[in-house]
């Protein structure tokens, strides 16, 4: 039973710490679109506000465009959401290593790697994408989260069957 648990540790780490990171990269290659865009509409925007008190159509447009730039992710959550991923890989890489090895820590980090699995969703911030655009940094998170949380769990069992075991022999 150990050894199911080993390998759907494995596998998951294969699938999930990579994932993780590829989220991180996405995510800055979008977050840098949409500074692009802050800058470009901020400049459109400068340019109408002379003309928006003459006209109450275009002072509604550019009232509407200034509360979606509000809606904007930030720079920040973006950041957290990287140095997160990192994290995660390096500490679920450290876990499918300690597991192996049957180490005490095992246990404590795989609820850390849960915990901040869990964070590393939350933190993420969705950018829509167009029709061909490509997945949403939010679900891929999501699914990587998914991926390290399974893999936390399989190091945890895989320990506490390990613990088992030698209490079965001691006796």
């Amino acid at each position: 039973m150990r050894i199911l648990t080993l390998i759907t540790m494995v596998l998951t780490f294969l699938i999930g710490a990579p994932l993780t990171v590829a989220t991180s990269f996405k995510l800055n290659d979008e977050m840098e679109k949409v500074e692009e865009a802050k800058i470009n509409i901020e400049k459109t925007l400068k340019t109408y506000e002379d003309t928006a008190n003459m006209n109450p159509e275009i002072e509604a447009l550019v009232k509407e465009t200034q509360e979606k730039m509000e809606e904007f992710p930030s720079t920040s959550m973006a950041s957290i959401s990287t140095i997160l991923s990192y994290i995660l890989g390096l500490l679920a890489l450290v876990i499918v290593v300690f597991a192996f090895m049957k180490k005490e820590l095992t246990q404590k980090m795989a609820f850390a790697l849960i915990g901040l699995s869990v964070l590393f969703w939350i933190v993420t911030p969705s950018i829509e994408q167009g029709t061909y655009g490509g997945a949403d940094p939010k679900k891929a998170a999501m699914i990587g989260a998914i991926f390290l949380i399974v893999c936390g769990i399989s190091a945890y069992f895989s320990h506490v069957l390990y613990i088992k075991k030698q209490e079965k022999i001691a006796l």
